[in-house]
């Protein structure tokens, strides 16, 4: 996780997208990632913070376009719903979108 943030915030502190400044090395594997995170601190918000709650409302987007996604194959609300809550149940789901990555 801080690994993102030191690319972004260098980018926002107008050093480039870099690990450490003066180094042109990109190792990052998610620019638009990065990018959102360097625009969330050049506005002056908490890099740590906001990618978590990020993560958090992209898995619940996930679900909500998972379950439209399932209705529209599949026709039947309900066998819909049970597939995306044992999606949802899936453990590692929620380490996941906690982490802000």
């Amino acid at each position: 996780m801080k690994k993102f943030n030191r690319y972004a915030q260098n980018l926002a502190d107008g050093q480039g997208g870099v690990f450490n400044p003066g180094e042109k090395v990109e190792g990052y594997s998610s620019p638009a990632w990065v990018f959102m995170l360097a625009e969330l601190r050049a506005a002056g918000l908490d890099l740590i913070h906001s990618s978590k709650i990020i993560g958090i409302l992209s898995s619940f987007a996930l679900l909500i376009l998972l379950y439209h996604i399932l209705n529209k194959i599949c026709q039947s609300p309900l066998v819909s719903a049970i597939a995306v809550f044992w999606f949802a149940v899936i453990p590692e789901i929620h380490v996941y979108m906690g982490s802000g990555m």
